[in-house]
């Protein structure tokens, strides 16, 4: 596996493995809850602190209520924790992932899938506490030395996103100009940006 002089000191770019999965597993799994989390102490704070002043609730109603959303946020828990291990085992079968770890920890990881004339990067994803310090950037780029070219990938409609692609030499494409198998994800409710790199600019 290549790798990248501007990769930060700790951590390290490599294929995820069949035994990476509990480690990927629990990573999105935590990142998947962070906003559950959030969400859940708001709208319980501000539930319980109303039903308790307008009367309908006492002190032992709201204990009822908070341990019964923990419990039902603890089920949820476990049913994402389940669904992700079975995408995650397919993924990782078909060797279509790179991660980055961070002292053995899982940080951000890049799927794509090669096919017999390109390659297609499906996700890219750095997890919430680790961005900002060009780990997406080190990931595309040693996709970009690993992958079969062209390299096709579909951007979500934020700037930001287009100008981190084209700075990666990635050029803004029709729909009608994917290949015939990357039509599938192409959604008419979901507005994507198909984007190409043609062949290898990485010095």
């Amino acid at each position: 596996m290549s790798t990248n002089s501007k990769l930060p000191r700790g951590y390290s770019i490599r294929v995820a493995r069949s035994s990476d999965i509990f480690k990927i597993n629990i990573f999105m799994t935590e990142e998947a809850l962070k906003a559950g989390i959030k969400t859940l102490i708001i709208i319980s704070f501000f539930l319980c602190t109303f039903m308790f002043f307008i009367g309908i609730w006492d002190i032992s109603s709201i204990i009822i209520f908070l341990i019964s959303a923990l419990l039902m946020f603890g089920a949820s828990s476990f049913i994402l924790y389940i669904i992700n291990y079975l995408i995650w085992t397919q993924i990782l079968n078909k060797k279509e992932c790179l991660i980055i770890c961070l002292r053995n920890k899982v940080c951000g990881f890049i799927i794509a899938s090669t096919y017999h004339k390109y390659s297609y990067i499906k996700l890219l994803f750095i997890g919430s506490s680790c961005r900002k310090q060009g780990l997406a950037r080190c990931l595309m780029q040693n996709a970009l030395n690993d992958f079969k070219y062209p390299i096709y990938l579909l951007s979500m409609p934020k700037n930001y996103l287009f100008e981190f692609y084209t700075s990666l030499g990635f050029i803004f494409i029709k729909k009608n100009q994917l290949p015939r198998e990357l039509n599938k994800y192409v959604s008419n409710f979901v507005r994507f940006f198909p984007m190409v790199i043609e062949e290898n600019r990485q010095s």
